[in-house]
């Protein structure tokens, strides 16, 4: 009988630790479950969605120090591109950077960047001026930059179902800001 109430004891003992270990491990689970999510909300960019997309360009282009067709000619995070034709905004070059990391330093999960080369309209805000001059470029996901053949776009330009619609809005907001 002795030996049935150790044994009893022996279960007992090793049943707590198991529910003291899943007790933990869910204290565990659940934290780094919070930390997710608020990693999640901390990298994401909040844009304001507008019901037109000519709404879109218009806040794009107030809210932007440089507005023009470019061609992109080195892409990635520190790309380059060539000045085609501007709509707003002053610039010493035809020749001009754009960058992902902010003036501060840092990489901003808002900023956007070309990812092929080509033609795009970018609506650019000016990140820094060296001391040599020159300034450097960055774009927001929540302008409406993209690429003249839409294969490459931001956050607030809609999606590829809207395609012929947005290509054919593209070209009459061009041909209103050349008219400018």
């Amino acid at each position: 009988m002795l030996s049935v109430n150790i044994a009893d004891k022996r279960t007992r003992v090793c049943f707590i630790k198991l529910l003291a270990n899943i007790k933990s491990n869910m204290k565990i689970l659940f934290t780094s479950f919070i930390l997710i999510l608020i990693q999640v909300n901390l990298i994401s960019c909040d844009c304001i969605e507008y019901l037109r997309f000519s709404d879109t360009d218009s806040v794009s282009f107030e809210n932007s120090d440089l507005v023009l067709i470019a061609e992109v000619i080195y892409s990635g995070k520190e790309y380059k591109f060539v000045l085609i034709e501007k709509f707003k905004g002053q610039t010493l070059n035809d020749t001009l950077s754009g960058e992902s990391i902010s003036e501060d330093g840092f990489f901003d999960n808002c900023t956007y960047y070309p990812t092929k080369t080509g033609r795009f309209l970018l609506y650019l805000d000016v990140n820094t001026v060296m001391p040599n001059g020159e300034t450097t470029y960055i774009a927001s996901q929540c302008a409406a930059s993209r690429s003249l053949d839409l294969e490459d776009r931001t956050y607030v330009v809609p999606s590829q179902n809207e395609d012929h619609n947005l290509s054919k809005w593209t070209n009459t907001w061009i041909k209103c800001l050349s008219e400018k």
